[in-house]
């Protein structure tokens, strides 16, 4: 959750401003990342993905919802709005299985 995500970098501070808040995929180590599986991610993890807003989001989990799990990344193009360029931009930080 958010809030699990929030402990592990050592919570809340007091005068945090919570009417916004942006999450950033970095690299972990030796440019490896911990890649968003869009079969199972959430909608606010589907939005930290660049480029990717809320609407984008959405499609994504309604596409999951009507369609099943995404067979492999580049059936990400099936989501109306995102194309070749948007593809290239998020096909290192995306899988659909747990690698």
């Amino acid at each position: 959750t958010i809030n699990d995500l929030v402990q592990a970098v050592g919570g809340i501070k007091d005068q945090a401003d919570l009417s916004h808040v942006d999450i950033y995929i970095h690299p972990l180590h030796d440019n490896h990342f911990q890649k968003v599986n869009i079969n199972h991610a959430d909608l606010w993890l589907l939005q930290a993905l660049p480029g990717i807003g809320e609407t984008l989001a959405e499609r994504i989990v309604d596409y999951r919802l009507q369609n099943g799990p995404f067979p492999d990344t580049s059936s990400i193009k099936n989501i109306s709005g995102i194309g070749e360029s948007e593809f290239n931009r998020i096909k290192e930080l995306i899988t659909v299985n747990g690698d």
